[in-house]
Parts: structure tokens; sequence; C-alpha cells
């Protein structure tokens, strides 16, 4: 009987020969606006289901220099990106440029591949053409 148990935990935690889950990993990177950077603000990874992305949204705050990392990994695969401007940004001339599409990864155009075998790094520099 022991022999069946020990037998079914080793098929069970080899899945039965199917191909082992994607190992996730580290995400970093900075965010600038018109060349400013983007600390406080937030950044945020929309797995995109279409092409097969199995990860989870996951969001960070900005630092004070523009650079951000996640906390946790991420799942390899193609995200959307989406952007929040800092809070002291609010009712200046800075959140009134920022556009609105910008804060929703669905309309913002930006899209990134996080890549397996080591860490990602991306740099956001966003610049309006007048």
């Amino acid at each position: 009987m022991k022999r069946i148990f020990l037998g079914w935990c080793l098929v069970w935690a080899t899945g039965c020969g199917k191909p082992a889950a994607e190992v996730a990993v580290s995400v970093r990177g900075s965010a600038t606006f018109q060349g400013r950077s983007m600390g406080g603000g937030l950044i945020c990874f929309t797995p995109d289901r279409d092409r097969g992305c199995a990860g989870k949204i996951v969001s960070t705050f900005v630092e004070s220099d523009g650079t951000f990392q996640f906390a946790e990994p991420l799942l390899p695969g193609w995200y959307h990106i989406g952007f929040a401007e800092p809070p002291e940004w609010y009712g200046s001339d800075w959140e009134r440029a920022f556009p609105a599409s910008l804060r929703r990864p669905d309309q913002s155009g930006v899209e990134r591949e996080v890549k397996p075998g080591g860490e990602n790094v991306y740099v956001f520099p966003i610049e309006l053409r007048e």
C-alpha cells in the first residue's frame, strides 16, 4: 500500500508528463513623463490573455528617482502596461498633459514581453509629440 501511495505522489508531483510550469522572473526599470521622473506614480503590468500570458495583474509605486521594481516575480509572457501620475501632479499642468489613456493598460498602447531566464529591465521614457 505504501508503494502505491508513493507511486501516486510521484505521478502527481511530476504532473503526469506535462511540461514544467514557467518560472516567474523579476522585473524592474524606470519611468519618466516628458523627461520628468514619475516618482510617486504607479505602474501596472496586466497580462495579455490573447497572447496566452497566464500571469496576474501586478502594480508597484515608482520611486522618487523614477525607478520601480515589482515585489513579486512575474510569469513570462506579454503584458499591457498602464501608468498613473504622481499625486502631487493632480490639479497641475502635468496632470492635464498626462493622457488618460496611459492610465488604462488596455488603452495605453504600451506593451512588453517578460522573458524567461533572468531579470527583465524596462525603461519607459514617455514623451508626447507636440
